[in-house]
């Protein structure tokens, strides 16, 4: 038996009726994260373009990398959310009578956060996760991170499980908020220049690296836990470090080294 024909076995965690229209909402949903994720991934790849060094202006592509890559989780999450809340109104105070699609509608404040300063509330994120997956996510998470970078490339690789993601990711959504505010003087300096106001070039891979499994890991799970027609992933080759063919280019260039990033989309 293949993966999708398990995930076909697999019980929904709705009643039926409810069944085919979480489906096609959430491929709705998928299918807008992969597009705002290819925003991000080609800015990657729009830098992997010239090798120079020094000041340059391809350095202004780093923060933006940084902003979408948040953008895409943060929409995916907070999508996820609300059309959980359309098909649950019955038991809940939700004011969502119907999930109009992606993108539709408002993104509650901290919902792209898996933690939050005040440890005695649970953020809308993960009581989304828990719901839409039986409570497999978030504690099935395993996210490759780094702990730092050398040029371009992040560096240090390290594996979060569960919710030891929440830390690194509260830590670039802070980020993305110094860019999308004119606020990077606020916060420690994420550069190899001191005292820069910008996003270093390995940073914002990382980051763009964290959202991407989480997005990915999100849907394969959602998918097998609610019996889907087919399994919710994205491309292979986004993993590898040296693809061959990516979003129409040959040869695009490294995108992370090697031996540092390896597909953890099979998740055991």
């Amino acid at each position: 038996m293949t993966q999708d024909d398990s995930a076909r076995n697999h019980e929904t965690i709705f009643p039926l009726e409810n069944k085919e229209i979480f489906e096609d909402g959430f491929a709705g949903i998928f299918k807008d994260a992969k597009r705002g994720l290819r925003d991000a991934l080609d800015l990657i790849l729009i830098h992997n373009e010239h090798e120079v060094r020094g000041k340059q202006p391809r350095s202004t592509l780093n923060p933006l990398t940084l902003l979408l890559s948040i953008a895409a989780w943060e929409r995916f999450i907070s999508d996820c959310g609300s059309l959980l809340e359309s098909l649950t109104r019955e038991n809940s105070n939700s004011k969502i009578k119907y999930f109009a699609g992606p993108g539709l509608h408002s993104t509650p404040q901290g919902s792209a956060y898996l933690a939050h300063d005040r440890k005695t509330t649970v953020p809308r994120s993960v009581d989304t996760l828990r719901n839409l997956t039986d409570g497999r996510l978030p504690g099935g998470f395993r996210i490759r991170g780094f702990m730092s970078w050398t040029g371009k490339y992040p560096t240090n690789p390290v594996v979060y499980r569960g919710l030891e993601v929440a830390e690194p990711l509260g830590e670039a959504i802070r980020y993305r908020n110094g860019v999308a505010h004119r606020a990077l003087p606020q916060l420690p300096a994420i550069s190899d220049a001191e005292n820069s106001t910008t996003i270093q070039a390995g940073y914002a891979r990382a980051v763009f690296a964290l959202t991407m499994q989480l997005i990915n890991q999100s849907s394969i799970i959602i998918s097998e836990t609610n019996g889907f027609r087919s399994i919710h992933r994205l491309d292979s080759e986004w993993f590898h470090g040296h693809p061959s063919l990516l979003r129409g280019y040959e040869n695009p260039g490294t995108l992370w080294p090697k031996d540092l990033f390896e597909e953890t989309s099979n998740l055991a």
